[in-house]
């Protein structure tokens, strides 16, 4: 991503530099192909149930390309299923259970 930001710098001074252009568009590519592969990753990682390596690879999938649907979906499905568990996991009374009380110590 570093490197297509760069090039928009280039292209800021210069925007109708064809070697420019294509050296953005490039960057670009390889930024999408670099995401895709932490998101088709970060899905194995899921379905192995290993959620922690999940979310890092789709982290590291938005770094790369901020606004990847695919990464910012399963990022919201992991956080919803996290906060439902949450949610049963607390007494009728609404107090935390034990794990939940060391957590926020």
């Amino acid at each position: 991503r570093e490197a297509g930001d760069a090039w928009d710098i280039v292209l800021a001074l210069h925007p109708q530099d064809a070697a420019a252009l294509a050296g953005r568009d490039r960057a670009r590519a390889q930024a999408r192909a670099a995401a895709a592969s932490r998101v088709q990753r970060a899905r194995l990682a899921h379905l192995r149930g290993n959620v922690d390596e999940a979310v890092k690879l789709y982290l590291e999938a938005l770094a790369q390309v901020p606004d990847d649907a695919d990464a910012i979906a399963a990022l919201r499905a992991i956080e919803a299923a996290r906060a439902t568990r949450r949610a049963e996991s607390r007494h009728p009374s609404g107090e935390p259970t034990e794990p939940e009380m060391e957590v926020r110590r």
